[in-house]
């Protein structure tokens, strides 16, 4: 899912990077489509497109490299990934500030007409911007794993994975470790908070993850089939968890 989710979005920069490029997307160039027609007089429409094009060009090829199927470590993607788009952004607003400026700028004289039209523009992508912005956060910031034990099952409820309902007669071992090498994501879902889904490292092989990053503590769970790798929000709380699964391994 996640995978989908991340390739719509280099697509969608993609998309954006092209329209501007070849000049259809004026209205796409974040202050440039706000701005007063005096104000827009003070760039090269040209060199700005080539910026913005290419500025997202890059975006979108570093976004879709670093999703490929076979995965990555994910923990690590989110951080570099940061500050590799957040280091694109501040370039490309040095450039747009300074070679993208005309010397001199052309004399422009506003009328009522183009007053009314900026003064509309500027309120839709006021509301279109915030929009995106809340999306971005939900999207990067949010996410929780439950976990209940009822009878002899371990229900995990995952708000941005597939829920898990695993038997705890199957459960061969249970331990619980510190800073795993958590290895690479073959399928799953992640952001800044929570990571979860299939993942391969060389201790257990293919398995399956449910973690918050905050937490480098973690519950190893063995079954005939695969191991399990979980916990929760703060090393407390998993290893409360833990013991109470450990007493029931104990009691079987």
């Amino acid at each position: 899912m996640e995978y989908l989710i991340m390739w719509g979005i280099a697509l969608l920069l993609a998309l954006i990077a092209l329209l501007i490029g070849i000049g259809k997307g004026d209205w796409l160039i974040s202050g440039y489509n706000t701005a007063s027609a005096k104000n827009r007089a003070k760039y090269n429409i040209r060199t700005l497109r080539k910026i913005m094009s290419i500025g997202l060009g890059i975006t979108a090829l570093f976004i879709a490299a670093t999703n490929l199927p076979f995965g990555t470590n994910l923990h690590d993607f989110n951080q570099f990934s940061g500050i590799f788009i957040l280091v694109v952004c501040i370039v490309m607003v040095i450039l747009t500030n300074t070679i993208a400026k005309r010397k001199e700028p052309v004399i422009i004289v506003e009328t009522e007409e183009d007053k009314r039209k900026h003064k509309k523009t500027t309120r839709i992508s006021m509301i279109i911007t915030v929009i995106i912005l809340l999306f971005v956060i939900i999207f990067l910031f949010t996410g929780n794993f439950d976990y209940q034990i009822s009878g002899n099952t371990l229900h995990i409820t995952a708000s941005a994975w597939k829920d898990l309902d695993l038997s705890l007669e199957e459960i061969e071992s249970v331990s619980l470790e510190e800073n795993l090498t958590l290895g690479r994501r073959t399928f799953g879902v992640g952001n800044f908070k929570i990571r979860g889904g299939n993942f391969k490292n060389e201790d257990f092989g293919k398995y399956t993850l449910y973690s918050f990053n905050s937490n480098k503590t973690y519950i190893v769970i063995k079954t005939e089939e695969q191991f399990y790798v979980l916990n929760k929000s703060t090393e407390l709380e998993t290893e409360e968890l833990y013991q109470n699964l450990l007493e029931y391994a104990e009691v079987k």
